[in-house]
């Protein structure tokens, strides 16, 4: 199996990397609608003398709040509170859910012991996002995954919209003065996407089109900035090494079959707006949207608005290459910020990877997305365009080793090599990496065994190299 481990290689950055932290959050709402997230989290433990971890549980939980709308606030919290408690309890027959996975982790450890004492365990984790919020629709969208201890874990996806003038949880029927004509467009385009050039080498399953009729009717889909969009998870229409599939039906393709309340908003106004970024705590400022904690040790900053822009999304992100980054989960939304407002962040900000990312649109509905970093060389705070891939500097390391490259952006070459060293308890000889600079050496220690190999990138474009080490 194919596995990276990533790690700054400046000497003054060999330094552990910290992971998104759940949330507290807490607000002074202006924006018409906003949406906190925070992480409840759960390690079920043997309880024996070994007292290891058999089943790690994490959900993200949703808040909204609604400017001039306490009734719907309140329907639509309460219902989310419901889908907290259904993924939790799962089905109530004893097959999902907390506790029953929990009772499959404690035969699976009575009978077999060895695999948990290594590390390993159960687990179900779930995150949202929110795929819009404006002034007539929320729509959240939940990715998650169980893993009962097989080779691999199975991921799901689900989806929750709700009318923000009522609060009411939105079929799909809802969406339309003809439900069933809106269906069978829908499942029309979405046909069609399937049988064209984007999927040619998609080897879809055999009847998956009635699973494509079966999703049109049932879900899950949400509404995104850009269209209806329906959602098959793995396994479900391709082979489970396909992934899931979003297929988005836009909205100037269904035209009057959507109910005109669910239509994204067409009157914003402004400029192409901006984010800022600084060293302040927000909390005591009167323009302070919104903020949220991360971590109580982290680092305290705001964001701040440049214009009016839309649709603004703090993220938590996951690169698996260091060269693509995607969303895992949104931690603060708001619909809406206006010139000089400004949102408060305490966080752990890592060395080399970013683990944050804030979002917005512009009026015109122009994306923008920028991932939060701190420079290798002075430490002050940066927002990196990582769409820009020019900007990348990129080493990759195919030759024997020692390596000379330039880690720290001095103008002047590091020395990386393997070196192999025996593993603490004194079982197999792992690999270290090793870094020289001038007179100066620090090691890294990995836990490769066999047939290294190394490439450098500065992944969040601060001058300084971030190593990826690669092994099977």
């Amino acid at each position: 199996m194919k596995k990276l481990l990533a790690f700054p290689l400046a000497l003054a950055l060999l330094l552990p990397l910290c992971a998104c932290g759940a949330g507290e959050a807490g607000e002074t709402a202006s924006p018409a609608v906003s949406v906190s997230v925070q992480t409840v989290s759960q390690d079920c433990r043997s309880g024996d003398a070994a007292d290891v971890v058999l089943l790690h549980y994490a959900d993200d939980v949703p808040t909204v709040t609604i400017k001039n709308g306490e009734a719907a606030q309140t329907a639509i919290n309460t219902a989310l509170q419901e889908l907290v408690s259904a993924f939790s309890e799962g089905s109530g027959d004893g097959t999902d859910g907390l506790n029953a996975y929990l009772n499959m982790a404690k035969s699976d450890y009575a009978q077999s012991a060895d695999r948990f004492l290594s590390g390993a365990y159960y687990a179900m984790e779930r995150h949202v996002s929110v795929a819009r919020g404006d002034n007539g629709v929320l729509s959240l969208v939940y990715s998650g995954f169980v893993n009962l201890g097989g080779a691999h874990s199975w991921p799901f996806i689900s989806a929750a919209s709700f009318d923000l003038a009522t609060g009411a949880k939105l079929a799909i029927d809802d969406l339309s003065g003809d439900a069933q004509t809106l269906k069978s467009y829908c499942l029309s385009y979405i046909t069609d996407l399937t049988h064209g050039a984007d999927y040619a080498d998609v080897p879809f399953t055999d009847g998956y089109e009635q699973t494509l009729s079966n999703l049109v009717a049932d879900g899950p889909w949400y509404l995104s900035a850009d269209g209806l969009v329906f959602a098959a998870g793995a396994g479900d229409i391709a082979p489970y090494a396909a992934g899931e599939f979003r297929f988005t039906v836009p909205y100037d393709k269904i035209g009057t079959l959507l109910r005109s309340a669910y239509l994204p908003a067409s009157n914003r106004t402004g400029n192409a707006g901006g984010i800022a970024i600084a060293d302040t705590d927000a909390s005591a400022s009167p323009n302070t949207a919104g903020s949220t904690t991360l971590s109580q040790t982290g680092r305290a900053f705001s964001l701040t608005a440049g214009g009016t822009i839309y649709d603004v999304a703090l993220s938590c992100v996951d690169s698996s290459d260091g060269l693509e980054f995607t969303t895992v989960g949104t931690r603060l939304y708001f619909s809406e910020l206006s010139d000089g407002q400004t949102v408060g962040v305490q966080a752990v900000i890592p060395e080399g990877m970013p683990n944050l990312c804030i979002s917005w649109r512009n009026a015109d509905g122009t994306a923008q997305s920028r991932l939060i970093s701190e420079s290798g060389k002075d430490g002050s705070l940066l927002l990196i365009d990582y769409r820009q891939p020019q900007r990348m500097n990129y080493a990759e390391i195919t030759d024997a080793l020692p390596y000379a490259v330039d880690l720290d952006g001095d103008s002047a070459n590091e020395t990386v090599e393997f070196v192999k060293k025996q593993a603490p308890d004194g079982s197999d000889m792992q690999y270290a990496v090793r870094v020289t600079d001038g007179g100066m050496t620090a090691e890294y220690q990995t836990q490769i065994i066999s047939d290294p190999s190394l490439w450098c990138a500065d992944v969040d474009y601060d001058g300084v190299m971030v190593a990826r080490s690669v092994y099977r």
